[in-house]
């Protein structure tokens, strides 16, 4: 089994050439890996809105509520992104969105309509 990157090592990483990123992550792949084995997921990334009150500043997605280009999708909606990945074939879907005042059960009819129409997708939400 591979070491784990030290703290260290990853900031080191982190500003190194790409090429030498690619070596290192691929060295950890094999060692991790049988040599012939490569894996990888086809996933979607939908959001459900772009409204978000938290203002980090390293995040250009979120608007604010009332912006012009802010949106917030109800249930459904939200849905016919997880149906559209469903149909092309994907296995995960990414679900993500601001932090806006959805109640509870949105979320929580999220995750049981998608399981429940969407077996085969792994939900990877919130």
């Amino acid at each position: 089994m591979a070491e784990r990157v030290e703290f260290d090592q990853g900031l080191e990483l982190f500003s190194a050439p790409l090429e030498e990123l690619k070596e290192r992550a691929h060295s950890l792949r094999k060692a991790k890996t049988p040599a012939d084995r490569v894996t990888f997921v086809l996933d979607s990334n939908p959001n459900y809105t772009n409204i978000c009150n938290a203002d980090c500043s390293f995040c250009a997605f979120y608007r604010h509520a009332g912006a012009k280009d802010a949106y917030k999708k109800n249930v459904e909606e939200t849905l016919l992104h997880i149906d559209k990945a469903y149909r092309a074939g994907l296995s995960t879907v990414l679900l993500q969105g601001g932090l806006a005042d959805y109640p509870l059960d949105f979320y929580v009819q999220i995750v049981q309509e998608t399981r429940r129409r969407y077996p085969t997708i792994t939900p990877h939400f919130f």
